[in-house]
């Protein structure tokens, strides 16, 4: 092994010809080197050679020879324009990216062990070689292909032949126009980044199903619309870069077939004027900052009900949404939306983690406690934490101001942080206090202008909080911590590239909302007998929408038709009343319960397969389950969990 690294005053490697033993050769970074001697191309036993950023080394010798060479770098030699022939079979590693090379080399061909090549920032690049030019070997072994920033204008067809490619990457590429519609026929291909092809205006038709495609980035391209291919045939897209789209004008209304969408960017899409009617049910992160035309976003109401009554209690989702700088957006079905998430707070431990971000200048009227500044004091009422277990949930909410900020000298700022201290004193005067971090953005800064809102929902864990003196844990279930008063204080964490003046103008506190809209029966009566409930418990209750219920018999009771998340913990003793409509139920979870039969004798509906909204069934581990009507119609359902259902 031979290491000269960064030696900014070698000009030439010395002759090597007694050292053929030598199995690695790296001369990197080293700028001034000019030449490499033609005993290199002696070493038989070379494995590995880097002479990555050897910036004015415009010519290498002979490399015939050597028989043993794996891997080649030669990455930012910007003065190397043409290439000796390899003839090495056992070279998987190739990266050839940043020189001067105007065409791929015919001798790639021979190489039929690559699995890395690495072409990217070839400027002078203008076309891919004949892929069906490659051994049928190579074709089956290449994993990454990495032409990002050159002057190709199309990927062949004959890509199609890279069968085991999992990663495409040709950002910056300015030129490019078209891919071919073979794209489809790559069934590993799990990435696509088309970033900054600012030529580029359609995706290929995709006229066959590609389940391991998870990421595609067409940030910066001059695509117009999506092809309604895309909602067909990627079943497993999970996450979609539409960035700096100035020609999107409109997302097409089979968006939501993307089921297993999770993330979706659309930063500065400054044509786009609404958002779909309906949103990928899995997407917990939507980030529409600056578009600016951006005015209907009625499906984000249904984004976060949905979220509601679809996660688990311990689910690590967390919903993100931003609106920042989108000057023309209608707020309310948004506002609808979050005030959706404070009606649970009353009903059971949040369900999902949330937070979002648009112009305003006001804390919403239905937060409970709201002051000018800072900082809030609420008292919390007695034992305001037995009903959660081990952790309490509120939603906090600032309005900043960002003054003399936005202008295209200072067009961004690092992620803003928002932190919140929240200190809590009984009436025996313990204090406990907890400090969480809201980190609001990763990756790419964000610019503003104007006041914006910042709305999120936070869980405190008993866990985390310490003595205020002392520093030590406490756990405050124990008496005396049921006459509470809770100081939140807000504070900014001032990114360093940020020249105006931040400040937090006003700041609110919610912890819930007394209107009745669900119920949470979290009694634990393990060795009690039956709860009993009165047949009309709920008769008056329409607005109900959430009902969870320990150890309860429901035959009798009358539930009300707009119930949608109906949920049964473990060894629930269920038995579900015959007069019961649960047309609008989009959650049904029994899992490990009693159940025997669903809607015995039911007349309206006359099954279960009328739950036309239902998304997600559970009936796993319900042992004494025997007989399931038709499922037929439910067009919703996404999950279905039968496991342990024996009989």
């Amino acid at each position: 092994m031979l290491i000269l690294d960064v030696c900014p005053k070698l000009i030439t490697i010395p002759d090597l010809s007694s050292a053929k033993d030598l199995e690695v050769l790296s001369a990197r970074r080293c700028k001034c080197l000019l030449q490499v001697p033609p005993s290199i191309g002696h070493l038989y036993n070379l494995i590995r050679l880097d002479l990555g950023f050897c910036e004015k080394l415009k010519t290498l010798p002979s490399l015939k020879r050597l028989t043993s060479l794996e891997s080649l770098d030669l990455y930012c030699c910007s003065n190397i324009n043409k290439f000796p022939e390899i003839s090495s079979v056992k070279i998987k590693k190739l990266n050839i990216g940043g020189t001067a090379i105007e065409e791929v080399p015919p001798w790639i061909g021979s190489l039929c062990q690559l699995q890395d090549f690495y072409m990217s920032f070839c400027t002078r690049l203008k076309s891919l070689p004949n892929v069906t030019q490659f051994p049928e070997v190579s074709t089956t072994q290449l994993t990454e292909l990495w032409i990002q920033d050159t002057a190709i204008e199309e990927v062949p067809s004959s890509v199609s032949c890279l069968s085991a490619l999992r990663e495409m990457h040709l950002s910056g590429c300015r030129k490019l126009e078209r891919i071919s519609t073979s794209i489809c026929k790559l069934k590993s291909l799990k990435l696509v980044d088309l970033k900054d092809c600012s030529r580029f205006e359609s995706f290929p038709e995709i006229s066959d199903t590609m389940d391991a495609l998870e990421h595609m980035d067409l940030s910066g391209t001059a695509i117009k619309e999506l092809s309604s291919s895309i909602m067909e045939h990627l079943p497993n897209l999970q996450l979609l870069r539409l960035n700096h789209c100035e020609k999107l004008e409109h997302l097409p209304n089979g968006f939501h077939n993307l089921t297993s969408l999770k993330y979706l960017y659309l930063r500065s899409c400054k044509r786009l004027k609404s958002l779909p009617t309906a949103l990928p049910v899995n997407l917990v992160r939507l980030d529409a900052h600056n578009c600016t035309l951006l005015e209907e976003v009625s499906s984000v109401k249904q984004l976060i009900k949905q979220g509601m009554l679809t996660t688990g209690f311990w689910s690590e989702d967390y919903l993100s949404i931003s609106f920042s700088n989108c000057f023309s957006l209608i707020t309310n079905d948004l506002w609808h939306g979050i005030l959706y998430l404070a009606i649970s707070l009353k009903v059971s431990p949040l369900r999902l983690q949330f937070n979002t971000c648009f112009l305003g200048s006001d804390i919403p009227e239905w937060f409970h406690h709201e002051c000018v500044g800072s900082s809030v004091s609420i008292q919390l009422a007695p034992y305001w934490y037995d009903n959660w277990e081990s952790y309490s949930s509120f939603i906090l909410c600032v309005v900043v101001s960002f003054d003399q900020f936005y202008s295209e000298e200072r067009s961004f700022i690092s992620p803003l942080e928002i932190q919140c201290k929240l200190h809590l004193k009984t009436s025996h005067g313990h204090s406990l206090h907890l400090f969480q971090n809201l980190d609001l953005y990763q990756g790419e800064p964000i610019p503003y202008d104007k006041d914006h809102i910042f709305l999120w929902t936070s869980m405190f864990i008993r866990e985390e909080f310490s003595d205020w003196e002392t520093g030590e844990s406490r756990n405050f279930s124990a008496s005396g911590y049921c006459h509470v008063e809770a100081s939140f204080k807000f504070e900014l964490g001032t990114p360093i590239t940020y020249e105006g003046k931040l400040d937090i103008k006003k700041c609110g506190v919610h912890v819930g909302t007394e209107t009745i809209r669900g119920i949470f029966l979290g009694m634990n009566v393990r060795d009690r007998d039956e709860l009993q409930l009165s047949p009309t418990a709920f008769e008056k209750m329409q607005g109900l929408e959430f009902l969870y219920v320990y150890s309860c018999s429901l035959k009798r009771i009358d539930l009300p038709d707009g119930l949608q998340s109906l949920q049964i913990p473990p060894l629930g003793k269920i038995s579900l009343p015959s007069k019961f409509d649960p047309r609008n139920l989009v959650q049904l979870n029994l899992r490990d319960s009693h159940v025997e039969l669903l809607w015995e004798g039911v007349k309206v509906p006359p099954s279960i397969g009328h739950l036309y909204h239902l998304i997600r069934l559970d009936l796993a581990y319900c042992e004494r389950l025997k007989t399931l009507p038709s499922l037929k119609r439910l067009t919703s359902l996404e999950s279905l969990d039968l496991t342990g259902c024996l009989d």
